[in-house]
């Protein structure tokens, strides 16, 4: 199952999808949003028919519980800004590369970085440096509707600057 959290002018939307197998497509199998949750048309059936809905057949793949984010996650401490000083990879500093990575981070229900992945590159050296960076911050984790901490995801931009 894949979740996906967007953030809109009413709030914030959760979709759950449950992933294909070689058989079937992906389809949303829960979603959240501003007006509550909302099934998918696939499980919008028709009322009647004559069984008793007590079947024999091993069981469909159920979603787990889906549950809104109340609070995001919350950075601990002070990472707005690395020093790389003299770890500025050698050549990018002779090439003057400088910008901005962005890394979509996975953070656990612990608060610690489980995942990291870049959403953009500078190369020579400085996309190693933001997912090492990435997996050292540590947040206060987003926490559900029931004030439970779970597992969220936080974009983090690093801003790579030459050193003086």
């Amino acid at each position: 199952m894949r979740l996906t959290i967007t953030r809109a002018n009413s709030g914030l939307s959760l979709v759950a999808i449950q992933l294909a197998s070689a058989a079937r497509a992906p389809e949303v199998v829960a979603s959240i949003g501003g007006s509550g949750m909302t099934p998918p048309p696939s499980a919008v059936k028709n009322p009647g028919g004559t069984g008793s809905g007590e079947g024999t057949g091993p069981a469909a793949n159920a979603p787990t519980t889906v549950a809104a984010i109340k609070t995001l996650a919350k950075v601990r401490g002070d990472y707005g800004y690395f020093s790389l000083g003299k770890d500025y990879p050698p050549e990018a500093k002779q090439l003057g590369i400088e910008g901005d990575i962005k890394v979509r981070l996975v953070v656990g229900a612990n608060g610690k970085v489980t995942a990291a992945v870049l959403l953009n590159r500078l190369g020579h050296g400085l996309d190693e440096i933001a997912l090492t960076r990435a997996h050292q911050i540590e947040f206060e984790p987003a926490r559900d509707t029931n004030d439970q901490p779970v597992s969220s995801v936080v974009v983090w931009t690093f801003h790579m600057t030459l050193p003086q």
